[in-house]
């Protein structure tokens, strides 16, 4: 397989990033997602011993807790763009048989599949985790049809491969 796909870093690309991995890979969503299904079912035992101020208290706290999650991943996100000097710079990704070459016009590197700390499929990207909290980012539509499909079926036999649903 010899499959290139030539891209550019952009702000928009980072921000979905970040989304995409405070919302679905971190663990903190364990925490808050867990503290609310403990206070919704909290709610349900005050519901039935027939209390529903505290009913309403503590489905009123899980649903703070949910949103209050989504505020600090916004918040987070643009924490993290503000510091990041995102130069408009291309790059090419080239896909081999037992490696991957990411190459700008200041270097290369070269990264093997077995060393990826995951590959994440979204509807429009691809991320391969080149550590715990980095990521190559490609495109699908920088791809044509023929090697997105090529490149789909290629990163889905590799260890770590997860689809999402998520934009």
């Amino acid at each position: 397989m010899n499959i290139k796909a030539k891209m550019t870093h952009s702000e928009d690309k980072a921000r979905d990033f970040f989304k995409f991995h405070l919302t679905k890979k971190s663990s903190s969503r364990n925490v808050y997602f867990g503290l609310a299904i403990i206070l919704f079912i909290a709610a349900i035992g005050f519901l039935f011993l027939s209390q529903l101020y505290y009913a309403l208290f503590f489905t009123f706290v899980a649903l703070m807790l949910l949103v209050i999650r989504r505020v600090m991943i916004n918040m987070t996100v643009n924490r993290i763009i503000k510091k990041l000097r995102l130069l408009d710079y291309s790059y090419q990704i080239k896909f081999l048989d037992e490696k991957l070459i990411y190459e700008t016009t200041v270097s290369s590197k070269e990264y093997q599949y077995q060393n990826l700390f995951g590959i994440s499929e979204t509807k429009t990207c691809f991320y391969l985790y080149v550590s715990k909290n980095a990521a190559i980012i490609i495109l699908k539509s920088a791809l044509n049809p023929e090697d997105r499909t090529e490149l789909e079926r290629f990163l889905r036999q590799k260890t770590g491969y997860r689809l999402y649903r998520y934009k």
